[in-house]
C-alpha cells in the first residue's frame, strides 16, 4: 500500500491518498480544496479514485467533498451517525460558521465492515467521542491507521463540541486503537503522522 499525505483547507487538514500496485486509489478525508492537492497526483500516477473514506464530518473534513464527488464520482463512505451533516449548507463549530455544498453519501457505515479497495482491505472502526459517528480505516497487511481526529500524536481530539464527549473518546482510543501492536503507523488528520506504541508510552492521556 502506498500513501500520499496532503494538506488543504484552512486550517491545513491531512488527507491522504492510498493506492495499491494496481493503481486503485482512496482518499481518506475531503477538506476544502483537496482536490485542487491530489489532482496532480492522481495524474502523475495513473490512479484511479473509486472510493472516499470520511472519518467524520465536521466541517473541515468534507468542504471538499461536493466538488471530489463531482469530477471523481467515487463512492463516499460515513459513518450513519455523522451522514446528517452532509445535507446541511452550513456549520457551525468551535464559533466559525462555514458554508459548504452538500452532498450524498454512497455508503453509510456501522462500525466493523471490511471494505475491499482493489488489494487493499480497510477495517471500519467505530470510534465516537471527538463525533459520535467518528471511525477510524484499519488496513492490517499495512500497519495502518487512519484515524481522522481521534487520536493525534502526543494528544487526543476535542470534545468540547456538540456531541462530543471525553470518557466515550478516551474508551474508543482504549478498546479501539490502542489494542493494536505498538509499530503501526497512526494517520491522523493532523498534524504529523505518530504510532500506536508511541502513543501508548508518551500520550499524556494514557500515562
Amino acid at each position: 500500500m502506498n500513501v500520499i499525505r496532503l494538506t488543504s483547507g484552512p486550517i491545513e487538514n491531512n488527507t491522504y491518498l492510498v493506492f495499491d500496485k494496481n493503481k486503485t486509489c482512496a482518499l481518506v478525508d475531503a477538506p476544502f480544496d483537496c482536490y485542487d492537492a491530489i489532482r496532480p497526483h492522481l495524474e502523475k500516477n495513473g490512479l484511479n479514485l473509486t472510493h472516499i473514506f470520511i472519518t467524520h464530518t465536521h466541517w473541515d473534513h468534507i468542504g471538499g467533498l461536493a466538488e471530489l464527488k463531482r469530477e471523481t464520482n467515487a463512492k463516499i463512505y460515513v459513518h450513519k451517525d455523522d451522514a446528517f451533516r452532509l445535507s446541511i449548507p452550513e456549520m457551525e463549530l468551535g464559533g466559525s460558521v462555514v458554508q459548504f455544498e452538500p452532498v450524498t453519501p454512497d455508503v453509510l457505515l456501522a462500525g466493523g465492515e471490511i471494505i475491499e479497495c482493489g488489494d487493499m482491505s480497510f477495517e471500519v472502526l467505530h470510534t465516537p467521542g471527538h463525533s459520535p459517528g467518528g471511525v477510524c480505516y484499519l488496513e492490517r497487511n499495512a500497519n495502518t491507521v487512519f484515524v481522522g481526529d481521534t487520536l493525534f500524536y502526543l494528544s487526543i481530539g476535542r470534545t468540547d463540541f456538540e456531541g462530543s464527549d471525553f470518557g466515550t473518546l478516551i474508551n474508543s482510543i482504549k478498546t479501539k486503537l490502542l489494542t493494536l501492536p505498538d509499530n503501526y503507523k497512526v494517520l491522523a488528520g493532523h498534524n504529523e503522522t505518530t504510532t500506536i506504541g508511541f502513543e501508548r508510552q508518551n500520550n499524556p492521556f494514557f500515562r
